[in-house]
């Protein structure tokens, strides 16, 4: 869709964000037209963004191609809707995936916390900063379990890459 980040910031603060979930065959490979018919389907209802490939997209069930297929299928079947990819793993695994993201045309990425790792705010600013200096698209720092940003780390993050 490639919105801007303003306008992207003003769609999702007004509407309902929609989780597609990413389906399987029974021999646990991905099952990209089930998927697809899902994002097709939930992007029918005009939600504010679909966001895929996230926890409820199984994430940490995907590897790097079946991430980029679920990214690929998601923006192909969104239509104006945008889409926002989830991101996450290690350092260097999350910046293929917001780079592949980015290539394949999700508007923004949800950039999850390391995996069972405790880090302190100054290790999150890091991780997220260096997930946001490789992408041009939005970056939505998921703040969760192992990984909450406190006010001050968020606004730092803002004021660094907003």
């Amino acid at each position: 869709m490639g919105q801007g980040n303003s306008e992207l910031v003003e769609r999702i603060s007004q509407g309902i964000l929609a989780f597609p979930t990413t389906a399987f065959d029974p021999q646990f490979g991905l099952d990209v037209e089930r998927t697809a018919g899902e994002m097709e389907r939930m992007a029918g209802e005009k939600p504010a963004a679909l966001v895929v490939a996230g926890g409820a997209g199984e994430i940490f069930s995907l590897d790097a191609r079946e991430h980029a297929i679920v990214v690929e299928a998601a923006v192909r079947q969104a239509g104006d809707v945008p889409v926002i990819a989830g991101v996450g793993g290690g350092i260097a695994a999350a910046i293929a995936m917001a780079e592949a993201a980015e290539r394949l045309g999700a508007d923004a990425i949800l950039l999850f916390p390391p995996y069972l790792t405790r880090a302190d705010q100054q290790g999150l600013i890091a991780y997220v900063s260096a997930i946001c200096a490789r992408v041009g698209i939005g970056v939505i720092a998921y703040s969760r379990d192992n990984g909450v940003l406190s006010a001050e780390t968020a606004l730092s993050l803002a004021a660094r890459h907003g």
